[in-house]
């Protein structure tokens, strides 16, 4: 599914704006376990001229996440670790 929205982006996205720079595969761990997916990579300039790589869908689907581990994850480890005792 993630995959196929990337297509979708890649289609419709501005050329001008954002060049292809290939694809990456990336894992992202979730509460329901591992999701592995592949999704392109784009170069684009910042305001102040600056080199950028975005992923679109990341983008578009305001993806949070730390590092590769969903957010609810990171939620449930936080909860996790402060909820028990160093005893």
């Amino acid at each position: 599914m993630l995959e196929s929205y990337d297509a979708k982006l890649t289609e419709e996205r501005d050329k001008s704006l954002y060049r292809d720079k290939g694809k990456r595969s990336t894992t992202i761990k979730t509460v329901y376990g591992e999701v592995s997916y592949s999704r392109k990579v784009y170069q684009t300039k910042l305001p102040d001229g600056r080199k950028a790589h975005v992923y679109l869908p990341d983008e578009a689907m305001h993806m949070d996440k730390i590092g590769m581990i969903s957010t609810t994850l990171a939620e449930k480890i936080a909860m996790a670790v402060t909820g028990s005792s160093y005893c």
